[in-house]
């Protein structure tokens, strides 16, 4: 996908230059690779999420501060990026609702929110309360080690985090990863009964036609013609059994 895009602005930037000084387009003849269909990563069922939260405990700073940022992630369908960009100062309120401000993927400014349900808030009250010293500016999820207190975690420290809690539950696979549980969470919206336009501003998508395809996914799933197969051949087979006993 990064090739994909990197050479797009290639072949569009030679485009230009020939259309305007009528030099020769030598990216003209590349070919762009095919983007993969389907998703490099797995979701985690349901059973595997009610599993997850339900192992997420409460005794440690370190401990709360882990359980806010994973429920933040399900609950709320959060990027990577947008969990170690957010700052407590974010959190605000729109039309009587409490929210989270996010500086969404490609976006220059915290112009986006999700919505902070009772139980969300619930979560990062206790997190925030725990951690006593801070200011508004602050980010809302910092190291609790000595030597880094307070100080932003980074991607690889939240991978590996959720990486540990994954495998606590007996998951461990490279396709399930953080970013699985923003997976997870435009799945959930969509078993709970969600409308694709609501889907897509959730998640927060430019194009439809990405929060479709997450339909697609589910529809192939349920209606695998591969389990028709399956089915046809057993009640086919058993009627030759009866042809050839009677």
């Amino acid at each position: 996908s990064t090739a994909y895009i990197l050479l797009s602005g290639v072949k569009s930037f030679y485009r230009y230059l020939a259309r305007k000084y009528s030099i020769q387009d030598v990216a003209k003849d590349v070919k762009l690779p095919k983007i993969p269909r389907g998703f490099k990563k797995d979701c985690l069922t349901v059973e595997q999420v009610s599993q997850l939260l339900n192992s997420l405990n409460e005794n440690t700073l370190a401990q709360l501060r882990d359980k806010a940022m994973i429920n933040l992630f399900i609950r709320c369908g959060l990027r990577c990026c947008e969990i170690i960009n957010a700052n407590i100062e974010d959190i605000g309120t729109k039309d009587g609702q409490k929210v989270l401000y996010i500086k969404g993927k490609g976006h220059t400014e915290k112009d986006d929110f999700v919505v902070l349900t009772t139980d969300m808030l619930r979560i990062l009250d206790k997190y925030l309360v725990k951690r006593k010293e801070y200011i508004d500016k602050s980010p809302l999820f910092a190291s609790v080690s000595n030597r880094s207190y307070g100080k932003r975690l980074d991607s690889s420290t939240v991978r590996a985090i959720c990486k540990r809690y994954f495998k606590n539950i007996g998951i461990n696979t490279p396709r399930v990863s953080t970013h699985s549980l923003r997976h997870t969470a435009i799945t959930l919206s969509i078993l709970a009964g969600a409308g694709i336009i609501d889907v897509r501003d959730f998640a927060r998508h430019t194009d439809i036609n990405t929060s479709l395809r997450y339909i697609h996914n589910l529809q192939r799933l349920e209606n695998a013609p591969e389990l028709k197969i399956d089915e046809f051949l057993k009640k086919n087979s058993s009627k030759e059994k009866d042809e050839i006993i009677s």
